[in-house]
């Protein structure tokens, strides 16, 4: 399926999140980065070295500090207006992306 995906739409490059994307495509016979790029939604879970940078630490720190923040308060359970912390992730080039 994905030979005739890649046949069909001719991407220059994959944004995906699949581990073993890097390594069907090997089987495929394509190369990265010289015939398609590949980057990842997140570095951290698979072989891509380009694509978004999800920030893991600042992610756990922030935890900490709302963990914390409740216990000092005192505030325990499920709250009555839930809130939503982002930490925003950031791109970051790699090898497996072409110099284009």
């Amino acid at each position: 399926m994905l030979a005739r995906w890649l046949e069909t739409e001719k991407p220059d490059a994959v944004i995906c999140s699949a581990p073993l994307i890097v390594q069907s495509m090997k089987e495929l016979g394509r190369k990265i980065p010289e015939e398609i790029g590949m980057a990842s939604m997140s570095r951290y879970d698979n072989p891509i070295n380009a694509g978004i940078d999800q920030n893991p630490e600042e992610i756990g720190r922030t935890a900490v500090q709302s963990l914390v923040s409740q216990l000092n308060e005192n505030s325990y359970g499920i709250p009555a207006s839930p809130k939503e912390i982002l930490v925003e992730g950031r791109w970051m080039d790699g090898p497996m992306l072409p110099g284009r």
